[in-house]
């Protein structure tokens, strides 16, 4: 069933509460419309290292960290609370390259990967046109499918979804902190993308696109 706009001021209220089950569903709602925004905000001049898909990331890991401490003014107020911390997330990045540039000592900000922040940027990752985020929202053991997924990968390819997907580290980063190479590791994340995508097809194949 698709949210209405009243339900899903409910979620923003239960979410501000604690309510992680909440947050994650909103984090789906506008997970699409999130992305759109953050790409339209990438110009041509942008550093070709910056992607949307890192500024997401970031944005997800924020949004579970800082979820408390918003104050509930209903869905709208949400997404542009999502899109100020995109657009603050993607000046720091900006910022950082710089000081690097000029010889400065940048390190990425060093947090423990969310369960929920991981599983849900992994599930963006994994939509595609027989399995989008808008098809499997309404069932909320999704996430919790993922978490579990994951624990059954080996414990490399795990730990390089973990670094990836959990604490945004760069293609380039994650081979130099497991000694593999840039092509070695994208493929170590298809092959477990493949993976979990299966898994989850495969439990909830079932569902309508327009679900």
């Amino acid at each position: 069933m698709a949210q209405t706009p009243e339900s899903l001021d409910g979620l923003v209220g239960c979410a501000a509460g604690g309510d992680r089950r909440a947050l994650e569903s909103l984090l789906l709602h506008f997970h699409d419309p999130l992305f759109r925004s953050i790409q339209s905000s990438l110009s041509s001049g942008s550093p070709a290292d910056i992607t949307a898909e890192d500024i997401l990331q970031d944005t997800l890991f924020e949004a579970f960290r800082g979820i408390r401490r918003l104050e509930p003014r209903g869905h709208q107020a949400f997404f542009h609370w999502l899109k100020a911390i995109a657009d603050s997330r993607f000046h720091d990045l900006i910022k950082a390259g710089r000081a690097q540039k000029r010889g400065g000592d940048h390190n990425r900000i060093t947090r423990a990967p969310s369960a929920g922040s991981t599983a849900l940027s992994i599930l963006g990752r994994m939509a595609g046109p027989d399995l989008t985020p808008s098809r499997i929202a309404r069932k909320k053991e999704t996430l919790d499918a993922i978490v579990h997924s994951l624990e059954g990968l080996d414990p490399l390819r795990r730990q390089v979804m973990q670094m990836r997907f959990g604490r945004g580290l760069s293609l380039r980063e994650v081979a130099d902190k497991t000694g593999k190479s840039p092509g070695a590791v994208k493929m170590l994340i298809n092959r477990s993308i493949k993976d979990l995508r299966n898994k989850i097809a495969a439990d909830f194949g079932e569902l309508s696109a327009g679900a």
